[in-house]
């Protein structure tokens, strides 16, 4: 999947129509029906009973996809309004279909032509759980004027207490550019379709878009093989992981499902090591195996049951002592991945456990968090490991790994992961909205789901976990970053939506994992 332009997408569609005779009413329906299914998936994690959900329409084909999706939820038994922003007369083409149609088959809907009608102290909504804009899509250009500003300011108000969703862009932001204008939809996700846009690449429109969705609306593939993606990036998307959940045969036990090891913790930081543990329980991994200091074994023992703890020798900062391997955890060859650095400390100690294990492992090795850390000023021993390795810094430890300026790193995400994965010879995971994962060829995807109550401690160790558990499963190192990352923010969605993004947790990503698996 790549990202394209507004008037690339317009072409794509041309193309589909015109010449491969695909009406444009069946694009809108796919479109239509696409958003459905996406909003019917928040309504089931929002778990409220019968939810309701208020369309605002504009007068094109944004709002033709708008009447397409009310009339399919409408069938499924939802509480459906919608508002259209103009006069019914003013619809025409595909949309006015669209909308004879969803009038044929009940749906509730109201026609509001007067700025001055959606003031709301004059107006009579609905308490809605959804509020979902249909204005105007890609085919904006300046500021919403009249009607439709009002009505992007009335979304506005009421998603401050509903879940507010924008239908292929949120009215008002360049599709381009991803610049806001001075009038903008503000959105908690986007359901955009066919293609994602290249605005989405700019992180200052990810506060409009919010949590990105793209519905496949049937646009043949090699219309758009030619086309060079913005920046050679690639999104993230369901498909990743799908695409590397092992079948499970009824016949398979534990050991067909991977040995892990998750190494880390120390008397001061012990959530994180077990953080890590019960995440990498839930990637599917059949054994997972936990080292941590011997005065910590008790402590994640009882929090985290289906794994094997083990305790190493501790140092005088409670941490792990080097060597590691002694006779307790002698068994280490026999693991399929391993994990070091949550929790662990940035002792000397703590080095020369990541420096042994990059010289020792054949297995897959993510180090993250402290192990990171400690590795300033040794990267070549990083790109001489004898195995692959993954990277999962944040800004702060890129920014240290590559004793570089946070700012900077900042400035430009795509490129210095793409620098990091260049000069260590591993797979990097830069964490943070809109996560990169880069190879060491320059070959990057970036992830556009999440939010930002995902912005708290320990959600970086269940990553790290998730993580080292596909890997143990026998998946590709960028394969299995690129998943972990798009199912950790995709429980991360799930738990906002249960939870609230005040209230997020760590922990309740863990808890909605296996939710995530299901419904893919």
């Amino acid at each position: 999947m790549k990202f394209v332009t507004a008037q690339q997408m317009r072409e794509l569609d041309r193309q589909t129509i015109e010449d491969r005779g695909v009406p444009g009413i069946v694009l809108m329906e796919r479109a239509g029906r696409g958003a459905a299914r996406q909003l019917m998936l928040f309504s089931y994690a929002l778990s409220t009973p019968r939810p309701t959900f208020l369309f605002i329409a504009g007068k094109g084909n944004n709002g033709g996809d708008a009447f397409v999706a009310a009339r399919y939820l409408h069938q499924k038994g939802f509480d459906v309004h919608v508002w259209l922003a103009g006069r019914t007369d003013d619809v025409s083409g595909d949309a006015r279909l669209a909308l004879d149609h969803m009038r044929r088959s009940g749906v509730a809907w109201s026609e509001l032509y007067d700025p001055q009608q959606w003031e709301l102290d004059k107006v009579q909504a609905p308490l809605c759980d959804f509020v979902i804009d249909g204005l105007l899509g890609t085919g904006m250009e300046g500021a919403p004027r009249g009607v439709v500003a009002r009505a992007v300011e009335f979304i506005n108000e009421v998603g401050r207490e509903a879940v507010a969703v924008a239908l292929d862009m949120p009215t008002g932001l360049n599709a381009d550019s991803g610049l806001p204008s001075s009038c903008c939809v503000e959105a908690d996700f986007t359901i955009t379709f066919g293609l994602p846009k290249t605005g989405f690449l700019d992180q200052r429109s990810w506060s409009h878009t919010g949590s990105i969705r793209c519905v496949d609306i049937g646009i043949p593939a090699d219309l758009y093989q030619d086309i060079e993606s913005a920046r050679g990036l690639e999104p993230m998307t369901d498909d990743d992981v799908i695409a590397v959940l092992p079948k499970r045969s009824p016949s398979s036990h534990k050991g067909d499902y991977g040995r892990v090891c998750c190494i880390g913790g120390s008397r001061s930081l012990t959530g994180a090591i077990r953080l890590a543990g019960q995440a990498a329980v839930r990637s599917g991994s059949g054994l997972v195996s936990v080292v941590t200091p011997e005065s910590q074994v008790a402590i994640v023992a009882s929090s985290c049951p289906e794994t094997m703890v083990s305790g190493g020798s501790e140092n005088s900062e409670g941490g792990l002592a080097f060597p590691l391997w002694n006779a307790s955890v002698s068994y280490r060859k026999t693991f399929n991945a391993l994990l070091a650095g949550p929790g662990m400390g940035r002792s000397n100690d703590c080095r020369k456990i990541v420096e042994e294990l990059l010289s020792e492992s054949r297995v897959p090795l993510v180090l993250d968090a402290d192990a990171i850390t400690v590795m300033k000023g040794h990267l070549d021993k990083i790109k001489q490991a004898a195995c692959p390795v993954v990277l999962t810094p944040h800004p702060g430890e890129l920014a240290a790994l590559l004793e570089l300026d946070i700012q900077m790193v900042q400035s430009d995400r795509i490129q210095f992961a793409r620098y990091a994965a260049s000069v260590t010879g591993a797979i990097v995971v830069f964490k943070g909205a809109g996560t990169i994962v880069a190879d060491p060829s320059g070959h990057a995807r970036i992830n556009l789901t999440g939010n930002s109550g995902m912005a708290s401690g320990g959600t970086g160790d269940v990553l790290a976990g998730l993580l080292v558990g596909l890997l143990g499963q026998g998946v590709d190192p960028f394969e299995a970053a690129c998943a972990a990352v798009h199912a950790h923010s995709g429980a991360g969605d799930m738990a906002m939506l249960r939870k609230s993004k005040h209230g997020l947790a760590a922990s309740d990503l863990i808890e909605e994992v296996a939710g995530l698996f299901k419904k893919l």
